[in-house]
């Protein structure tokens, strides 16, 4: 399938978020349920406007087979370089992914996504496994991490988050370059974000 250009705000209600998009898409597949189902997309968005930002180019290549993701998305822009991979088990509750987002560039002012000069590079690996997304087993890390104002830039090495969940005790451990620590008893991982995210912006003015 392909057009030229679709006006996708004009016929879905998304809040004004996604505007318009042209795409070249190829889809394949047998199946008619989650156990048996085996597809395969592949194409380009040659144009995608979001949030009031018109991306140029991104590549995608998703195969799905009976419950497991493997896919592919890499994006071109000059606002916006990344590579992203990402294997994904769906076939049971318990969710399983590994993903690895190499993120070149990803100027946030620009793609209206904050409203003060911010850029953004690193890249994020996780391997994980959970029920709820709240507690899980892994472990997720941040490496050669780049935060820039328009003034300065933030450098943070690694950040490594490991997580042990075993019959409602949780283990958490954080090691890093900026900070160190570790957490037990009933928790979850949106608990650990908020005191990390308060960390950081003790130190790093964003």
């Amino acid at each position: 399938a392909s057009t030229k250009g679709f006006d996708v705000g004009s016929f879905i209600d998304l809040n004004g978020d996604l505007d318009s998009l042209a795409f070249n898409m190829q889809l394949s597949g047998t199946g008619a349920s989650l156990a048996t189902m085996k597809s395969n997309l592949e194409g380009t968005f040659r144009h995608l406007t979001f949030n009031n930002y018109s991306y140029d180019c991104i590549q995608t290549d998703i195969q799905f087979i009976k419950g497991l993701i493997d896919g592919s998305l890499m994006i071109i822009d000059p606002n916006l370089s990344l590579n992203l991979t990402a294997d994904a088990d769906l076939s049971s509750e318990l969710y399983q992914n590994a993903i690895r987002l190499e993120l070149d560039k990803a100027n946030l002012g620009k793609l209206n996504f904050s409203n003060t000069p911010l850029s953004l590079e690193g890249v994020l690996t996780t391997n994980l496994a959970t029920t709820n997304f709240k507690r899980f087993n892994g472990d997720f890390a941040i490496r050669n991490f780049k935060a820039n104002n328009g003034i300065d830039t933030y450098k943070v090495d690694s950040l490594l988050v490991a997580s042990i969940d075993q019959e409602g005790k949780t283990e958490i451990s954080i090691d890093s370059d900026i900070m160190e620590g570790k957490f037990e008893g009933n928790i979850d991982l949106f608990t650990v974000s908020d005191a990390l995210l308060q960390h950081v912006d003790r130190y790093y003015k964003l």
